[in-house]
């Protein structure tokens, strides 16, 4: 059987892309920063996994709670007390969360020894940044981006443009790719020019081939590589 070279590469390329991420250790990072054991981590983790129950069970609750007062908005006649009562508990359950969010952060806390309450105190700190830091990031100050984000702050006025959506919405249309791209043929810089990217055009000078304008692809399918089986 034959195939031809995207086919191939495709055969190659999505059982790699599809493969589960590397082992995932939760809390690597602040264990390795403050110097945590494995028997603090799993305490930390164990509390953590009693509030994730207890939220979700209010969260159920919540849905529940919505639901109803969907029904009773959707009646003819409004019954303030219904729909009051309602919104109330959810209130309630919200502010509820909130403090169990404090507990249990109180909980994880006592876990550590003095010297890691200092270090975790640093993380605080540099928190209170963490909005300076998106600004500056989001008026090209600071970088950060392993992307080319579609625009900065600038004069335009328009809220879409502001810093931190800058530093969320993602890299610019065509500029992320799922998986690696996988070139054949001719490596040379001038060969390099004349490969355009999906959802960009080639334009004067990238391929002389095509005129400018057109959407150009990922591999050239004048040369396909034939593939024996």
């Amino acid at each position: 059987m034959k195939l031809s070279f995207p086919a191939f590469l495709l055969l190659i390329v999505v059982p790699a892309w599809a493969q589960p991420p590397q082992f995932f250790q939760p809390l690597g990072q602040v264990k390795q920063f403050l110097q945590l054991s494995d028997s603090q981590v799993q305490t930390i983790l164990a509390n953590n996994e009693a509030y994730n129950r207890y939220s979700s069970e209010r969260q159920t609750r919540i849905r529940q709670v919505q639901a109803e007062i969907a029904d009773e908005t959707a009646k003819d006649t409004l019954d303030p007390n219904a729909l009051g009562v309602r919104y109330a508990e959810v209130e309630a359950i919200c502010r509820e969360m909130k403090d169990r969010v404090n507990e249990y952060r109180t909980r994880n806390r006592d876990v550590l020894n003095p010297d890691q309450k200092t270090k975790l105190k640093i993380l605080e700190d540099a928190l209170k940044l963490a909005p300076v830091i998106s600004e500056a990031q989001g008026g090209n100050l600071l970088g950060g981006f392993t992307y080319a984000p579609p625009f900065f702050t600038s004069t335009s006025g328009s809220t879409t443009s502001g810093s931190l959506i800058a530093g969320l919405i993602g890299p610019a249309n065509g500029c992320y790719l799922p998986f690696p791209v996988v070139r054949t043929g001719d490596f040379s810089p001038a060969s390099a020019a004349t490969i355009v990217p999906a959802n960009r055009v080639s334009g004067p000078g990238l391929n002389p081939a095509k005129p400018s304008g057109i959407p150009n692809r990922w591999f050239d399918t004048s040369k396909f590589v034939e593939v024996n089986h």
